[in-house]
């Protein structure tokens, strides 16, 4: 399985519309030991430059944002 198949089926097992883009690589074996769904998937995500989140009802498993500039800037006791 590909982490991105894994992202959504664990998606629609809890109920969430899985936006997922596809990890390409395909492993022949992959383990959960001992984790979360949550814990598994972060982990996953982490090793091959991912982040997840929820919007919504829809569960987002992309390729990391980090790099992009940000839309919105906030500055603490000014703006927050």
């Amino acid at each position: 399985m590909k982490d991105s198949d894994i992202a959504s089926s664990i998606a629609s097992e809890v109920g969430l519309s899985p936006d997922v883009e596809d990890t390409g690589t395909v492993y022949p074996y992959v383990f959960q030991n001992n984790q979360t769904n949550f814990e598994f998937l972060l982990e996953r995500a982490w090793r091959i430059g991912y982040e997840m989140l929820v919007d919504d009802k829809t569960f987002i498993f992309r390729k990391s944002q980090e790099d992009k500039s940000p839309q919105l800037t906030l500055q603490y006791g000014i703006d927050v």
